[in-house]
Order: C-alpha cells, then sequence, then structure tokens
C-alpha cells in the first residue's frame, strides 16, 4: 500500500493567488455593473417623475409668475397630489437628509414650456440604500406648490332668518333667484409660500377688480344685500362675477370660475287690466282681469284675490294670471302679488267693476180698465244684479202684450199683460107709449103722448100738416080718441087720410100748406123721428149717447140702444 500525497504548501499559495487575481479582476467589473443598472433604475424613474411634473406644470402653469423663468415644485407635493406614486424607489429624503427634494422647471424662451432639472436623494425603499444624491439647490428659483388654491363658497342669508348652502350654474336659470342676501366666504392660499393680502372679484365684462379684505389666515367675505322696496333697481341684483386671490409678494392667482348672483327684494306691485269689458261701465258677461306684476326680476309666483272677503290663490305662468268676476258686483275687488322669491306685496285695490249677469224680471200690475178705450197699465221692472232698469206705462191696451225689460248690463226679461174684451149691449121695448122720456128736440110743439094711442084729436095742428078740401084748409078734422093711420106727408106733396072722423070714413085729398113746416113723418109714433128721443133711463150713464139709431118703433118689439166692448186685465 502506497502513501497518500496531498496539496503542497506551494501549490495551496499559488491557487489562492490565483483565485485572488480572479477576484481582483471581476469585482470592479460586478460594482460597474451594479452602478450601471442603479443609474438606469434611477434614470428610469426620473422620466416618471417627469412626467408628474408635466401634468403638474399643465394644471398650474397659470399661476406661474409671467416675469420668471425658475420655479421650484416640491417633490412633495407631487406624491401628496397624487400626480406621482412611488413603488420600489422613494425620493422623499427629508427624513433622511432633512432637505426637501425638488425639481427645478426652466421656462424656455419666455414661453410656456418648461425643461426639468432634478434635485433629488432617492433610496432603495426595501434596502434603504441611497441610489442617487441631490446637487445643492442653486438660489434664485422661486419656489411653487401648485398653484393658488381659491374656495368660494355660497352661503343665502334668508330674509327671514336661517342660511343656506347658494347654487347657481346656470345664468338663465329661474331657481337662482332667493331673497334676503348672498355672502360669499373665500378662502385660499399661495403657491408662493406668501400670505394672501386680498381678494378680488368683478363683473363679466368689467375692467376695474373691486377689492375684498383678507384675514391672516387667508379667508375673507363678500356680502350682497340689497333694500326690500318696490324699486327694482334698488332691490334686486342680478350679477355675474368672478374672483382671484392676491399674496403678499403680488402675485396673482387666475380668475375662478362664473358666479351667478340672483336677489331679488323687490315688493311686488299689482297691475289689473280689463281684458273683455272696461272699468266703470257694466258689462252683462263675467268680465276678465288679466293679472301681472312686472316690476319683480324674479317673476311671480302667485296672485292672491280678495274679491269682498271670498280669497282665490291663483298661480302665475310667465308671471301674469287671470282672474274672472263671475258674479253681480257693483265695486271692487283687491289683487297681492307673491314673487318666486317669496317678497309678497301689498294689497292694490282694482278700479270700479260693474258686472251684472243676472237677468232682470218684471210684472205687470193695473191703472184703470173696464174702458171702451182700452187698458192703462203699468210694467214694472226689479233688477237684481244691480245695474238697473225702468219702470214702463202703457195706456189704451186692447190685446195681449208681451213686454221687453232691459237692465243698464244689457240683459233682458220678459213679462206677459193678459188683456179680454167684454161686449155690453142695452135694448128698449119699442111701445111708443112705454118710453119713460121724449125730449123736446125733434118734436117740434108735440106736447105729449098720452097712454091711450096718439091720436090727432091729442095732437096740436100747429105746426104739422095742414090739408085743403075744396080749397079750404082745416085743421082739426080728427076726432078724438081715433087712431089716425097718415100716409106719407110731404112739402108738395098731399096726404091721403084713411079713417078719419068720429066713427066715419072719410077720403080727402090733403094738401100741406106751403107756410106750414111738416114734420119729417107723418103724426103716428110708427113714422116719428127717433132721433134723440128714445133714452135709456137704466144706464144713466150712456144717457147723453148721441149714436141712437134712427129706426121705426111698433109697439112689441126692441130696438137695440148701445153696444159696446169693455177691456180688462186678466
Amino acid at each position: 500500500m502506497k502513501d497518500k500525497k496531498g496539496f503542497t504548501l506551494v501549490e495551496l499559495l499559488a491557487v489562492v493567488v490565483i483565485m485572488g487575481i480572479i477576484i481582483g479582476i471581476s469585482i470592479p467589473a460586478v460594482t460597474a455593473v451594479q452602478k450601471r443598472l442603479v443609474k438606469q433604475r434611477v434614470t428610469t424613474f426620473y422620466r416618471i417623475v417627469d412626467e408628474s411634473v408635466d401634468a403638474y406644470v399643465e394644471q398650474y402653469h397659470a399661476d406661474f409668475e409671467k416675469t420668471r423663468d425658475c420655479f421650484e415644485i416640491s417633490y412633495k407635493d407631487l406624491i401628496e397630489q397624487e400626480l406621482l406614486k412611488e413603488t420600489d424607489i422613494t425620493c422623499l429624503s427629508e427624513a433622511y437628509t432633512g432637505v426637501e427634494g425638488k425639481v427645478i422647471a426652466t421656462r424656455v424662451n419666455g414661453g410656456e414650456t418648461f425643461t426639468y432639472t432634478h434635485y433629488l436623494t432617492c433610496y432603495d425603499k426595501e434596502t434603504n440604500k441611497p441610489l442617487s444624491k441631490s446637487d445643492t439647490i442653486p438660489e434664485g428659483c422661486i419656489g411653487i406648490r401648485g398653484g393658488f388654491s381659491l374656495d368660494v363658497n355660497a352661503i343665502h342669508v334668508k330674509s327671514g332668518g336661517g342660511e343656506e348652502p347658494y347654487v347657481c350654474t346656470r345664468p338663465d336659470d329661474n331657481e337662482c333667484w332667493v331673497s334676503g342676501s348672498i355672502r360669499y366666504e373665500l378662502s385660499s392660499t399661495s403657491p408662493y409660500y406668501h400670505d394672501i393680502k386680498e381678494f378680488q372679484y368683478r363683473e363679466l365684462g368689467a375692467i376695474k377688480w373691486e377689492s375684498i379684505e383678507a384675514s391672516g389666515a387667508g379667508t375673507g367675505s363678500k356680502l350682497f344685500s340689497t333694500a326690500k322696496n318696490t324699486n327694482y333697481e334698488q332691490s334686486s341684483i342680478r350679477k355675474d362675477i368672478k374672483y382671484r386671490t392676491v399674496d403678499t409678494g403680488n402675485n396673482i392667482s387666475s380668475e375662478d370660475g362664473v358666479h351667478y348672483i340672483r336677489i331679488d327684494n323687490t315688493v311686488p306691485v299689482v297691475t289689473i287690466t280689463p281684458e273683455n269689458g272696461t272699468f266703470g261701465n257694466w258689462s252683462k258677461d263675467p268680465l276678465r282681469l288679466n293679472l301681472s306684476a312686472g316690476n319683480a326680476p324674479s317673476g311671480i309666483f302667485k296672485y292672491i284675490v280678495d274679491d269682498n272677503g271670498t280669497i282665490t290663490e291663483i298661480e302665475a305662468t310667465d308671471s301674469v294670471a287671470t282672474y274672472t268676476v263671475n258674479h253681480n258686483l257693483n265695486g271692487t275687488i283687491k289683487v297681492k302679488a307673491i314673487s318666486k322669491t317669496g317678497i309678497e306685496g301689498e294689497y292694490k285695490e282694482s278700479d270700479t267693476i260693474k258686472v251684472d249677469i243676472s237677468k232682470p224680471t218684471c210684472s205687470v200690475t193695473k191703472v184703470s180698465d173696464g174702458t171702451t178705450a182700452g187698458v192703462s197699465l203699468s210694467v214694472i221692472c226689479t233688477d237684481e244684479g244691480g245695474s238697473g232698469c225702468s219702470n214702463q206705462s202703457y195706456t189704451g191696451v186692447k190685446s195681449t202684450t208681451t213686454y221687453t225689460v232691459t237692465d243698464g248690463a244689457g240683459n233682458t226679461g220678459t213679462c206677459t199683460a193678459t188683456i179680454s174684451g167684454v161686449t155690453y149691449t142695452q135694448n128698449r121695448t119699442r111701445s111708443c107709449n112705454t118710453w119713460a122720456r121724449c125730449s123736446s128736440a125733434g118734436c117740434a110743439s108735440y106736447n105729449s103722448c098720452s097712454n091711450a094711442a096718439c091720436g090727432c084729436a091729442s095732437y096740436s095742428m100747429s105746426g104739422c100738416c095742414y090739408y085743403m078740401q075744396n080749397g079750404v084748409e082745416f085743421s082739426n078734422a080728427c076726432s078724438s080718441g081715433t087712431y089716425s093711420s097718415y100716409s106719407a106727408c110731404s112739402d108738395a106733396g098731399s096726404s091721403h087720410f084713411g079713417d078719419c072722423g068720429s066713427g066715419g070714413s072719410f077720403d080727402f085729398n090733403c094738401t100741406c100748406s106751403a107756410n106750414k113746416t111738416c114734420q119729417t113723418a107723418a103724426c103716428g109714433c110708427s113714422y116719428y123721428n127717433r132721433g134723440e128721443v128714445c133714452g135709456c133711463e137704466a144706464f144713466s150713464d150712456w144717457s147723453g149717447w148721441s149714436g141712437w139709431a134712427a129706426t121705426g118703433c111698433s109697439a112689441g118689439t126692441y130696438r137695440e140702444c148701445n153696444s159696446e166692448v169693455r177691456y180688462f186685465l186678466s
């Protein structure tokens, strides 16, 4: 068995020397690779930082002072605004070094583009080993943390007390109008680490900015309010404004969005206009009234009508409304309006309204009737509507008649007078001996009529018929108690006697004497002129009537003394 032989010392030393040489050669190479990898890692991260700075500048560059070209952007601000999210690398070095990391943004040729230089000390978040070390930050760049922050909070201060947020996003939104006042609470921070000196506002289109004092905490407030009266120019505000901030370094923020102010404390004044008629004149139709109140910029929410104790609320359409008086009225109504901001006006009294929608009624009353001239009557008119109507009088009405009455508003009504006619007739027995009265008119010198027949014996021949016999004039040739039947006796003719004389029969040719007056008929009653002779004693009111008929009269017959129609109101 042979003895085993190991490495000699020289051999071992040679191996160690060779390994040392190899290690000496490899370590610098590995270190260089490691450094190169770290640099690539940091460079890649810086590109991410630059992208976040781009977003930062895009968002806030409007607040960068136009006269400056160099700005310090806080790395911490990028993180806080969530523009940058760290993963395996952190450059929040303040906790390690006490120095806050910055990125310097340098304006290119006075424009709105920038180049970035990083002053960051970064660490591996897992091992806390430094990956980069910041150079010293140069002086002369202005520090900037984001942009100006400007918070505007609008508060509606109610006229009746209390507050609520005020929101108005559109200038034409009628719901923006409020009563009371609007207070804007403002707060701001400067990106240049300055205090806020003041807030400013102006209306759109205006040039001048109005100042609002700021407190030391960067806050301020502005109250917009008006008086409450009927003059909308004094009691309302309609403005579109913008705000901005000025810090103690006289850096000015950009303007914020538009704020729409709509305040209406106007007391609405009502106008009442008739649509289908006129004030002061009677109308038989319901009167429509147009209601408006144009002095309230916010418009009218509703109208309240006091129609003689009856309260009616009418919602307005485009700030106007219509109220109809559909009942009888001779007077006024009162109307007030409430604006869309809740301001209530005073009652406005209308001019005189005259509405009469009731038809008049009438009745017929008798003044007199029962005469041949007709009925006299009155038509009595009654009008419940108030416009009034007149009574009417009529005479000589002989037939049923319908009368129309009209009131002051033009309404009509009717009533009827029913008229009836009644015929009245008086008859008498035509016996000569039974006439109660015989006037002397037309009787000549007729003395009387005896109860017996009207014979010549009792007749005075003076002025009556005379006869001639053989040239001798006779005047008393009739014996008494005998009825003489005369034939006609004319002025120029002869009268033929019948029986004349006592019991005898004579036939004489009788000639009327020329100087004597012949009666209109023979002496016998059957030929007597009845004109104004016959009387109707039973109707004394007819005794003076002169319309008797000149007819013959024979015993046992009747004659019509009078016939007439009298009229009566039923």
